[in-house]
């Protein structure tokens, strides 16, 4: 692909996976619903509670398992076949 060939960006969030299963963050029952985004996501908590904030991202790992891509993740891999990475 040269650089004369056209590219498609795509902005997506969390909620693109939620059709697999997955958690979104801000709807409904979100991973901020029940979880503190000021305990997990914040250098000064990792830095006094190494622990929470490794347990919330191991869930996150942990919740992925037996996911599968859903329609809008296979269209987006096609278009990145089709206009590149």
């Amino acid at each position: 692909m040269d650089s004369s060939t056209p590219k498609l960006y795509v902005f997506s969030g969390a909620g693109l996976s939620a059709e697999s299963g997955l958690s979104t963050f801000r709807t409904g029952d979100g991973i901020w619903t029940r979880n503190s985004v000021d305990e997990v996501c914040n250098i000064r908590t990792w830095r006094k509670n190494r622990q929470a904030v490794f347990q919330f991202y191991n869930d996150r790992i942990r919740e992925k398992h037996g996911a599968e891509p859903n329609a809008a993740h296979r269209l987006l891999a096609k278009w990145q076949n089709k206009w590149g990475a």
